[in-house]
């Protein structure tokens, strides 16, 4: 005796492929979610890593490296033209990085940018794994829209405003009308430009003091109507397009251009090509030096830091202590932890 095989129907099949498309979609913003905390997790132990080589660095050499070595030692005092240099403070490092065979390709004597060749020098063009955000979809690939340099994703605190090597906000200013207890107070970071930082300068203490943070690999553009993008938290949007990026090279530091601030065109400082600095470095994406400002807040605009982690930048203290700050942090909190010597109690954050 034969028994009939019941067979499914097509309005069953419909129903259990619906609820496997239900399950799926339940499922995969968890999975999403999960992937995501593992790539800030990795992120986290990436600006861990570099802030215990920069405190290493610190401790053999008893200071920390400058931002950018922008020219050969020589007199400040005029704008003699200096001879390209721009060794950052990245490739000073790498020997704590467990990079040593990089470091070793490094001559210290010659510029980090083939002036003849037209290209970044053989040492600073490999990617660097634990140079680079897992989360960063932009320009982690050296090529054509890196301008063949390696970039980093993780850059130095230039200060609470930057792009200066000392500045202060005057009581007049309208950031002292708003936060009356940072007028006439320094605001410069531990990668001021041109400026050498020992462990006694942090006097702000160095569990209150960014050394590192993180930068998506574009840049931040500000959001319409976000004039002036400055002084300002959590408004901006990635890049979203190579020619138009911001990206730090890794190895090969560049001054900002006149247009920005006079300071390095006045002090005989040239672009790691030996031309004049007019604007800002290589058409399409721009080349940066690994650092960031602080005048502009938690991923607001390209010049500050910027992450790619939602709602927060990731960043190293001066004590080897990482955080995840939120994008939502106030500004003048923001710009007392960039900064290494302001005196102002900071709150918390």
């Amino acid at each position: 005796m034969h028994r009939r095989q019941h067979a499914f129907t097509l309005v069953e099949l419909l129903v259990v492929i619906a609820i496997i498309g239900i399950l799926i979609a339940l499922l995969l913003p968890a999975v999403q979610a999960a992937r995501e905390a593992a790539r800030r997790s990795q992120c986290i132990n990436n600006l861990k890593q570099i802030g215990l080589a920069l405190l290493n660095y610190e401790d053999t050499f008893k200071t920390f490296p400058p931002s950018v070595v922008y020219g050969y030692p020589g007199d400040r005092s005029s704008a003699t033209a200096e001879l390209p240099y721009h060794h950052t403070w990245v490739t000073k490092i790498l020997p704590f990085l467990e990079q040593q065979p990089l470091y070793d390709q490094m001559n210290p004597l010659l510029p980090a940018w083939d002036i003849a060749a037209g290209a970044a020098m053989p040492f600073a063009r490999p990617r660097l794994e634990s140079l680079l955000c897992p989360s960063d979809y932009g320009l982690t690939q050296p090529g054509p829209a890196t301008h063949g340099t390696a970039v980093t994703c993780y850059a130095g605190c230039e200060g609470g405003y930057g792009w200066e090597y000392t500045f202060s906000f005057a009581t007049t200013s309208s950031v002292a009308q708003t936060y009356p207890e940072l007028g006439g107070k320094e605001t410069a970071g531990i990668f001021a430009p041109t400026f050498t930082c020992r462990m006694a300068a942090i006097t702000d203490g160095t569990s209150n003091t960014v050394m590192v943070g993180e930068v998506f690999s574009r840049g931040y553009t500000a959001s319409p109507g976000s004039t002036p993008a400055y002084y300002r938290c959590g408004d901006g949007a990635p890049i979203a397009s190579d020619s138009g990026a911001f990206t730090r090279s890794a190895f090969v530091g560049v001054p900002l251009p006149s247009t920005v601030t006079s300071f390095f065109s006045t002090c005989g400082f040239t672009h790691p090509d030996g031309t004049a600095i007019a604007g800002y470095w290589k058409t399409g994406s721009a080349i940066l030096a690994p650092t960031f400002v602080g005048r502009y807040g938690p991923n607001s605009y390209w010049p500050g830091a910027h992450g790619s982690h939602p709602g927060v930048v990731n960043v190293s203290l001066a004590d080897g202590s990482t955080h995840s700050i939120s994008e939502t942090i106030q500004w003048g909190t923001w710009c007392k932890l960039c900064a290494r010597a302001d005196g102002v109690p900071v709150p918390e954050f």
